[in-house]
């Protein structure tokens, strides 16, 4: 051993051929051990920690690091919970009015969660106002109906009741119109016998229909039977030749007084009968036929003359078989072997037919059979020049062909690729950048980086270009509070709200409550004074009112005067022109003349002048 490195012995190399082997089998086997992380998809967020007011997602390791692979990326991360503010539906409807006031809601479609905006109000009350049904004037009479003589007038809601006003009254009254009989005109005379049935018949018409439930009409004909009339034939004829389709002859009959008014129908006027009977007749023998080459049958026919007909002796046999000798099948010997197939490793001989078997003789065996292939073993060639090295995995490689492959089970091909890394280089980063705003949709701030030397050939992996982390905490803030509402007369409540100007936001602290009631009384509320009324004569005094809109509460000012009265207008009596004059008077020679009140005093109001006059007579006897 002490010329190992010395003059270059047979050992020496020996020894050196083996370190060399060694070491690329250990370089081999490290490269293949260089296994980068590999994770899977993420999965869905997690509903809403209300604890964290956090929402994470996951992902897990597929293939885990090994040696000199890429480390594995965070495998769970978090975003702060998006608020939920209160949905509410539609009003509903008003409901029917109770103790004044109608009520409608609505309900909660999503409740707030997470900071989100809070419930408004759910009930929404007012106060009726009754209004009465008012229908229109009753329409004309309908015609009268034809079949019970009804006739309908309506009437329509113009104004629906309202609020607990007024129903409406009856919208359809019914009245009968007088019954109309029946009236049919005068029998026709009779109609001619019916040749099949001997019936007779008159009619009469319908001159007046019935209606309105009047006396329907009677049978508007009758019938009548005249007196029958039977069937009489004449004798049979002579019998008719046969039907050679059906084996039948016939003979016929003919009418000489034919049947009517219902009398006796006539019988069949044809009747059938069986044809003598035909017996078969066949012909001589025909030459036999030559022997058939499978079966080695042959035969020989005849033919019939005269079918059999009418039930007569059928034909007998028309054909008889006979067999010829059986011959045997004579082979040839076998030619050379063929050229060997490919594709599936086999060589074929063949053979002839020397005599083919016939008339059932023994048949040929198999014109063809076929054997393995002689085996072939692979031939391959030189090594190529190595590769460059290949950017990911650093490795670099040479290949040799195949000259001849292997076939037919001979020796197979020894490696046809060799392979070895170059050195590997890591990759370096750059530092952080700043973190950017906050995404309000994940709740996460980001920052990022760059690789200032990139991997090769298998070298450790730039790590992550960003990371996040979460947003800083925003509070929520509040407006000032609004104006109270009115009072809720059914709850005694007044309320105030404010909205939320900014949201919480990344674990900040929540809103408080957007709503806040209070106690309160109610006032009355009137509505608007009516106009005034008609004078009341035994009063003297004329009214007017108004309504309670809303009645007063929980110590609210009290309602006032709801009906007022005052004197009604003085009304001054007036009169008609005076009349013309009357004739004179013998007795007191005056005539005279009137008039009439047309309005009269009432009120205070000017009192009626007087009503009739009088004066002498002038120029009158």
């Amino acid at each position: 051993m002490a010329n190992l490195c010395g003059v270059p012995s047979l050992k020496c190399q020996i020894a050196v051929a083996l370190l060399a082997l060694c070491f690329s089998v250990c370089l081999h086997s490290a490269a293949a051990a260089n296994t980068d992380c590999v994770v899977s998809a993420w999965g869905n967020y997690t509903d809403c920690n209300e604890a964290t007011m956090k929402q994470s997602r996951n992902r897990t390791v597929v293939v885990p690091q090994a040696g000199w692979g890429r480390a594995c990326p965070v495998l769970v991360e978090s975003i702060t919970c998006k608020p939920i503010s209160c949905e509410l539906s539609v009003w509903g409807d008003y409901s029917t009015c109770v103790n004044g006031y109608k009520t409608r809601y609505r309900n909660v479609t999503v409740q707030p969660k997470y900071g989100g905006a809070a419930c408004a109000t759910l009930t929404d009350s007012m106060a009726c106002k009754p209004v009465d049904c008012y229908v229109s004037r009753w329409s004309d009479w309908s015609p009268c109906a034809a079949l019970d003589g009804k006739q309908v007038s309506t009437r329509e809601v113009l104004v629906p009741p309202y609020d607990g006003g007024a129903a409406c009254p009856a919208l359809v009254q019914v009245q009968y119109c007088p019954k109309v009989d029946c009236a049919m005109s005068n029998w026709t005379a009779w109609s001619d016998c019916n040749s099949l049935t001997g019936a007779k018949t008159r009619n009469r018409t319908v001159t007046t229909q019935p209606l309105y439930g009047g006396q329907a009409c009677l049978g508007l004909q009758e019938v009548d039977y005249c007196a029958a009339v039977d069937c009489v034939l004449y004798d049979w004829y002579a019998w008719g030749k046969c039907n050679d389709a059906v084996g039948l002859k016939t003979r016929l009959r003919t009418v000489k007084t034919p049947s009517n008014y219902g009398g006796i129908p006539c019988d069949a006027l044809s009747e059938n009968a069986t044809c003598d009977p035909v017996a078969c007749v066949v012909g001589n023998w025909t030459d036999w036929s030559d022997c058939n080459s499978l079966t080695g049958a042959k035969t020989r026919n005849r033919t019939v003359t005269t079918q059999p007909l009418y039930g007569g002796q059928a034909c007998l046999g028309l054909q008889e078989v006979d067999y010829c000798a059986a011959v045997d099948c004579v082979l040839y010997d076998w030619y050379a072997w063929g050229k060997c197939n490919d594709a599936v490793g086999l060589k074929t001989r063949l053979r002839t037919v020397k005599t083919p078997s016939n008339y059932g003789g023994i048949p040929c065996d198999a014109l063809s059979e076929n054997a393995t292939c002689d085996p072939v073993a692979c031939v391959v060639g030189n090594w190529t020049d190595w590769s460059d090295c290949n950017m990911t995995d650093g490795s670099k490689k040479r290949t040799r062909p195949v000259v001849v492959a292997s076939q037919y089970g001979g020796a197979a091909c020894p490696a046809v690729e060799d392979l070895l890394y170059c050195a590997k280089q890591d990759c370096q980063m750059n530092a952080w950048g700043n973190w950017s705003v906050c995404d309000y949709s994940s709740g996460n701030k980001t920052r990022r980086r760059t690789p200032l030397v990139y991997d090769l050939y298998g070298g450790l992996a730039c790590q992550a270009l960003s990371e996040q982390a979460a947003c800083d905490a925003v509070a929520c803030q509040l407006s000032n509070w609004g104006n109270w509402s009115g009072c809720d007369p059914v709850r005694f409540k007044k309320s105030r709200a404010r909205s939320i100007a900014t949201y919480p936001m990344y674990g900040g602290l929540a809103c408080d409550s957007l709503t806040e009631e209070a106690s309160c009384s109610v006032d009355c509320v009137l509505m608007d004074w009516s106009d005034w009324s008609g004078c009341n004569y035994t009063s003297g005094l004329k009214t007017r009112t108004r309504g309670v809109v809303t009645f007063p509460a929980t110590g609210g000012v009290a309602c006032d005067q709801t009906e007022q009265h005052e004197a009604c207008d003085p009304v001054n009596c007036t009169v008609s022109n005076w009349s013309g004059w009357s004739g004179c008077n013998q007795k007191d020679m005056q005539h005279i003349h009137m008039r009439d009140v047309t309005n009269y005093t009432a009120f205070g109001g000017q009192v009626c002048p007087a009503l009739s006059e009088a004066e002498a007579c002038t120029g009158q006897v």
